[in-house]
Protein backbone atom coordinates (compact mmCIF):
# COMPACT_ATOMS: atom_id res chain seq x y z
CA UNK A 1 0.00 0.00 0.00
CA UNK A 2 2.71 2.36 0.49
CA UNK A 3 3.14 2.53 -3.91
CA UNK A 4 -0.34 4.33 -3.63
CA UNK A 5 -0.88 7.81 -3.26
CA UNK A 6 -3.31 9.24 -0.82
CA UNK A 7 -6.34 9.00 -2.54
CA UNK A 8 -5.77 5.42 -3.64
CA UNK A 9 -5.14 3.90 -0.30
CA UNK A 10 -8.64 6.15 0.85
CA UNK A 11 -10.18 4.01 -1.69
CA UNK A 12 -8.45 1.11 -0.51
CA UNK A 13 -9.31 1.88 3.20
CA UNK A 14 -13.24 2.58 2.51
CA UNK A 15 -13.87 -0.32 0.87
CA UNK A 16 -12.07 -2.43 2.74
CA UNK A 17 -14.37 -1.12 5.69
CA UNK A 18 -17.73 -1.12 3.61
CA UNK A 19 -16.96 -4.37 1.60
CA UNK A 20 -18.17 -7.39 4.12
CA UNK A 21 -17.12 -10.71 2.33
CA UNK A 22 -15.70 -13.72 3.77
CA UNK A 23 -12.39 -15.19 3.71
CA UNK A 24 -11.83 -17.94 1.24
CA UNK A 25 -11.01 -20.07 4.45
CA UNK A 26 -14.71 -19.58 5.20
CA UNK A 27 -15.60 -22.04 1.98
CA UNK A 28 -12.50 -24.05 1.97
CA UNK A 29 -8.64 -24.25 2.59
CA UNK A 30 -5.92 -24.00 0.43
CA UNK A 31 -2.78 -25.75 1.16
CA UNK A 32 0.37 -26.66 -0.22
CA UNK A 33 0.93 -29.08 -2.87
CA UNK A 34 3.07 -32.53 -2.67
CA UNK A 35 6.29 -32.94 -1.47
CA UNK A 36 7.71 -36.07 -3.10
CA UNK A 37 11.05 -36.25 -2.39
CA UNK A 38 12.18 -36.74 -5.91
CA UNK A 39 9.64 -35.76 -8.78
CA UNK A 40 11.46 -37.15 -11.51
CA UNK A 41 11.26 -40.69 -9.91
CA UNK A 42 7.53 -40.78 -8.37
CA UNK A 43 5.88 -38.68 -11.23
CA UNK A 44 6.22 -40.99 -14.27
CA UNK A 45 4.63 -40.22 -17.96
CA UNK A 46 1.61 -42.57 -19.60
CA UNK A 47 4.53 -44.59 -21.16
CA UNK A 48 5.72 -45.60 -17.77
CA UNK A 49 2.44 -45.59 -15.73
CA UNK A 50 1.45 -48.11 -18.11
CA UNK A 51 3.31 -50.89 -16.63
CA UNK A 52 1.66 -50.30 -13.54
CA UNK A 53 -1.61 -51.05 -12.10
CA UNK A 54 -4.12 -47.83 -12.37
CA UNK A 55 -4.65 -48.47 -8.36
CA UNK A 56 -1.06 -47.01 -7.64
CA UNK A 57 -1.37 -43.83 -9.71
CA UNK A 58 -2.71 -40.66 -8.96
CA UNK A 59 -3.03 -38.01 -12.00
CA UNK A 60 -0.87 -34.81 -10.83
CA UNK A 61 -0.26 -30.99 -12.42
CA UNK A 62 3.08 -30.43 -12.03
CA UNK A 63 3.58 -27.07 -13.68
CA UNK A 64 1.57 -23.74 -13.61
CA UNK A 65 1.40 -23.71 -17.50
CA UNK A 66 -1.07 -26.81 -17.83
CA UNK A 67 -4.12 -24.56 -16.28
CA UNK A 68 -4.35 -22.42 -19.11
CA UNK A 69 -8.22 -21.18 -17.70
CA UNK A 70 -10.28 -21.15 -14.87
CA UNK A 71 -11.03 -25.46 -15.37
CA UNK A 72 -9.14 -28.34 -15.96
CA UNK A 73 -11.05 -30.75 -17.62
CA UNK A 74 -9.84 -34.72 -19.02
CA UNK A 75 -9.02 -33.06 -22.43
CA UNK A 76 -6.70 -30.33 -20.38
CA UNK A 77 -5.02 -33.92 -18.99
CA UNK A 78 -5.12 -35.72 -21.94
CA UNK A 79 -3.10 -33.12 -24.06
CA UNK A 80 -0.58 -32.94 -20.81
CA UNK A 81 -0.36 -36.77 -21.44
CA UNK A 82 -0.04 -36.37 -25.09
CA UNK A 83 3.21 -34.45 -24.57
CA UNK A 84 5.17 -37.46 -22.51
CA UNK A 85 5.23 -35.19 -19.42
CA UNK A 86 5.20 -37.11 -16.60
CA UNK A 87 1.32 -37.13 -15.23
CA UNK A 88 0.83 -39.71 -13.04
CA UNK A 89 2.23 -40.13 -9.17
CA UNK A 90 3.04 -43.10 -7.65
CA UNK A 91 0.92 -43.96 -4.65
CA UNK A 92 2.14 -47.18 -3.00
CA UNK A 93 2.55 -47.79 0.95
CA UNK A 94 2.49 -52.02 0.73
CA UNK A 95 5.46 -53.58 1.78
CA UNK A 96 7.71 -54.29 -0.95
CA UNK A 97 7.49 -58.00 -1.65
CA UNK A 98 3.72 -57.70 -1.29
CA UNK A 99 3.49 -55.81 -4.97
CA UNK A 100 3.44 -56.62 -8.22
CA UNK A 101 6.55 -57.78 -9.80
CA UNK A 102 6.94 -54.59 -12.54
CA UNK A 103 6.57 -52.15 -9.62
CA UNK A 104 8.71 -53.82 -7.44
CA UNK A 105 11.35 -53.76 -9.64
CA UNK A 106 10.48 -50.06 -10.42
CA UNK A 107 11.15 -49.02 -6.30
CA UNK A 108 14.30 -51.50 -6.07
CA UNK A 109 15.85 -49.44 -9.19
CA UNK A 110 14.99 -46.12 -6.45
CA UNK A 111 16.91 -47.78 -4.07
CA UNK A 112 20.02 -48.57 -6.52
CA UNK A 113 19.49 -45.06 -7.71
CA UNK A 114 19.55 -44.01 -4.13
CA UNK A 115 16.65 -42.43 -4.14
CA UNK A 116 15.55 -43.77 -0.88
CA UNK A 117 18.37 -41.89 1.11
CA UNK A 118 17.34 -38.43 0.04
CA UNK A 119 15.65 -36.42 2.72
CA UNK A 120 12.63 -36.95 2.47
CA UNK A 121 12.35 -40.20 1.52
CA UNK A 122 15.01 -41.83 3.90
CA UNK A 123 12.75 -40.20 6.88
CA UNK A 124 9.39 -42.14 6.51
CA UNK A 125 8.61 -45.33 6.18
CA UNK A 126 8.58 -47.42 3.63
CA UNK A 127 10.52 -44.57 1.56
CA UNK A 128 8.51 -44.76 -1.09
CA UNK A 129 5.25 -43.73 0.63
CA UNK A 130 4.45 -40.28 -0.36
CA UNK A 131 2.75 -38.77 2.45
CA UNK A 132 -0.56 -36.17 1.83
CA UNK A 133 -1.52 -37.19 -1.55
CA UNK A 134 -5.44 -36.23 -1.80
CA UNK A 135 -7.26 -35.11 -5.18
CA UNK A 136 -8.02 -31.62 -5.08
CA UNK A 137 -11.73 -29.74 -5.84
CA UNK A 138 -9.35 -26.39 -6.86
CA UNK A 139 -5.88 -25.46 -7.63
CA UNK A 140 -4.79 -22.22 -6.88
CA UNK A 141 -1.29 -20.45 -8.68
CA UNK A 142 1.28 -20.63 -6.41
CA UNK A 143 2.94 -18.08 -8.06
CA UNK A 144 1.42 -15.97 -10.78
CA UNK A 145 2.99 -13.97 -13.63
CA UNK A 146 -0.30 -11.67 -14.59
CA UNK A 147 -2.51 -12.72 -12.19
CA UNK A 148 -3.39 -15.76 -9.66
CA UNK A 149 -6.34 -17.74 -10.49
CA UNK A 150 -8.67 -20.52 -8.81
CA UNK A 151 -9.14 -23.40 -11.31
CA UNK A 152 -11.68 -25.91 -10.83
CA UNK A 153 -10.98 -29.40 -11.49
CA UNK A 154 -13.31 -31.54 -13.51
CA UNK A 155 -10.72 -33.86 -14.03
CA UNK A 156 -9.95 -35.04 -10.39
CA UNK A 157 -6.23 -34.59 -9.83
CA UNK A 158 -3.60 -33.66 -7.26
CA UNK A 159 -0.48 -31.24 -7.36
CA UNK A 160 3.00 -30.47 -6.83
CA UNK A 161 4.00 -28.19 -4.33
CA UNK A 162 4.59 -25.70 -7.53
CA UNK A 163 0.96 -25.45 -7.15
CA UNK A 164 -1.76 -25.13 -3.87
CA UNK A 165 -4.23 -27.45 -3.76
CA UNK A 166 -8.13 -26.32 -2.63
CA UNK A 167 -10.16 -27.95 -0.91
CA UNK A 168 -14.07 -26.75 -0.19
CA UNK A 169 -16.14 -27.53 2.85
CA UNK A 170 -18.69 -28.21 0.15
CA UNK A 171 -18.71 -28.59 -3.77
CA UNK A 172 -22.03 -27.33 -4.00
CA UNK A 173 -21.12 -24.31 -5.52
CA UNK A 174 -17.51 -24.96 -6.74
CA UNK A 175 -17.38 -23.22 -10.31
CA UNK A 176 -19.21 -20.35 -8.55
CA UNK A 177 -16.19 -19.60 -6.33
CA UNK A 178 -13.86 -20.66 -8.53
CA UNK A 179 -15.00 -17.81 -10.95
CA UNK A 180 -15.62 -15.35 -8.42
CA UNK A 181 -12.29 -15.15 -7.28
CA UNK A 182 -11.25 -13.89 -10.54
CA UNK A 183 -12.86 -9.78 -9.31
CA UNK A 184 -10.71 -6.99 -9.20
CA UNK A 185 -11.33 -6.80 -5.17
CA UNK A 186 -9.85 -10.21 -4.59
CA UNK A 187 -7.16 -9.93 -7.05
CA UNK A 188 -6.21 -6.34 -5.31
CA UNK A 189 -5.73 -8.11 -1.64
CA UNK A 190 -3.87 -10.65 -3.14
CA UNK A 191 -1.36 -7.76 -4.83
CA UNK A 192 -1.16 -5.92 -1.27
CA UNK A 193 -0.73 -9.42 0.53
CA UNK A 194 1.06 -11.45 -1.19
CA UNK A 195 4.89 -11.31 -1.97
CA UNK A 196 6.33 -9.68 -5.08
CA UNK A 197 10.34 -10.62 -6.11
CA UNK A 198 12.25 -9.42 -8.79
CA UNK A 199 11.02 -11.92 -11.68
CA UNK A 200 7.79 -10.04 -11.46
CA UNK A 201 6.09 -12.60 -9.78
CA UNK A 202 3.21 -12.98 -7.37
CA UNK A 203 3.80 -15.67 -4.95
CA UNK A 204 0.64 -16.36 -2.50
CA UNK A 205 1.31 -18.30 0.65
CA UNK A 206 -1.47 -20.58 2.07
CA UNK A 207 -2.19 -18.51 5.17
CA UNK A 208 -2.10 -15.62 2.91
CA UNK A 209 -4.34 -17.20 0.16
CA UNK A 210 -6.96 -18.27 3.19
CA UNK A 211 -7.42 -14.46 3.90
CA UNK A 212 -8.64 -13.31 0.48
CA UNK A 213 -11.80 -12.04 0.54
CA UNK A 214 -14.53 -14.08 -1.69
CA UNK A 215 -17.80 -12.62 -3.12
CA UNK A 216 -20.53 -15.10 -2.10
CA UNK A 217 -21.23 -17.71 -4.61
CA UNK A 218 -24.03 -16.15 -6.38
CA UNK A 219 -26.07 -17.90 -9.36
CA UNK A 220 -25.36 -15.59 -12.15
CA UNK A 221 -21.53 -17.16 -11.73
CA UNK A 222 -22.38 -20.05 -13.55
CA UNK A 223 -23.94 -18.13 -16.08
CA UNK A 224 -20.47 -16.71 -16.97
CA UNK A 225 -18.11 -19.25 -15.91
CA UNK A 226 -17.46 -20.96 -19.53
CA UNK A 227 -17.17 -17.37 -21.68
CA UNK A 228 -14.43 -16.21 -18.80
CA UNK A 229 -12.53 -19.77 -19.17
CA UNK A 230 -12.31 -18.72 -22.80
CA UNK A 231 -11.23 -15.44 -21.77
CA UNK A 232 -8.53 -16.45 -19.53
CA UNK A 233 -7.27 -19.40 -22.09
CA UNK A 234 -7.14 -16.24 -24.86
CA UNK A 235 -4.90 -14.32 -22.05
CA UNK A 236 -7.89 -11.36 -22.21
CA UNK A 237 -7.64 -11.52 -18.63
CA UNK A 238 -8.62 -7.97 -17.54
CA UNK A 239 -11.64 -8.77 -19.79
CA UNK A 240 -12.67 -11.66 -18.14
CA UNK A 241 -12.60 -9.60 -14.80
CA UNK A 242 -14.63 -7.05 -16.12
CA UNK A 243 -17.49 -9.52 -16.58
CA UNK A 244 -16.73 -10.98 -12.96
CA UNK A 245 -17.11 -7.70 -11.68
CA UNK A 246 -20.36 -6.65 -13.07
CA UNK A 247 -21.90 -9.75 -11.37
CA UNK A 248 -19.72 -9.99 -7.86
CA UNK A 249 -19.12 -5.86 -6.69
CA UNK A 250 -21.25 -4.75 -4.45
CA UNK A 251 -24.56 -2.57 -6.02
CA UNK A 252 -24.03 0.81 -3.10
CA UNK A 253 -20.35 0.94 -5.22
CA UNK A 254 -20.41 3.94 -7.47
CA UNK A 255 -18.87 4.03 -10.75
CA UNK A 256 -15.84 6.05 -9.20
CA UNK A 257 -15.11 3.94 -6.67
CA UNK A 258 -15.24 0.87 -9.00
CA UNK A 259 -12.77 2.74 -11.84
CA UNK A 260 -10.40 3.81 -8.82
CA UNK A 261 -10.22 -0.02 -7.58
CA UNK A 262 -9.34 -1.49 -10.88
CA UNK A 263 -6.70 1.66 -10.95
CA UNK A 264 -5.22 0.78 -8.17
CA UNK A 265 -4.97 -2.98 -9.39
CA UNK A 266 -3.78 -2.42 -12.54
CA UNK A 267 -1.05 -0.06 -10.90
CA UNK A 268 0.21 -2.66 -8.39
CA UNK A 269 0.42 -4.99 -11.51
CA UNK A 270 1.95 -3.48 -13.74
CA UNK A 271 4.84 -2.58 -11.23
CA UNK A 272 5.22 -5.60 -9.76
CA UNK A 273 6.17 -6.88 -13.73
CA UNK A 274 8.45 -3.75 -13.68
CA UNK A 275 10.73 -5.61 -11.58
CA UNK A 276 11.20 -8.09 -14.25
CA UNK A 277 15.22 -8.70 -14.05
CA UNK A 278 15.87 -6.56 -11.11
CA UNK A 279 17.60 -8.10 -7.88
CA UNK A 280 15.91 -7.14 -4.85
CA UNK A 281 16.52 -8.13 -0.82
Amino acid sequence: HLFLDPRQRDIVDQCWQQIDWQPLRSYGRVEVGIVTGDNEFFIVNQERASQFDKKYLVPIVTSARDLQGIKFTADDFQRVVSQGRPTFLLKVHEPLDQLPGGLRSYLQSGEYKHVNARFKCRNREPWYAVPSIWESDALLLRQAGEMPRLVHLSKKCTATDTIHRVRWNSTSHAKRKTVGFMNSWTLLMAELTGRSYGGGVLELMPSEANQLPMPDPVDKLDTIFDQVDEMVRSHNLYDAVAIVDKVVMPEWMNKKDRDGIKTVLTKLILRRKSRNHVNHR
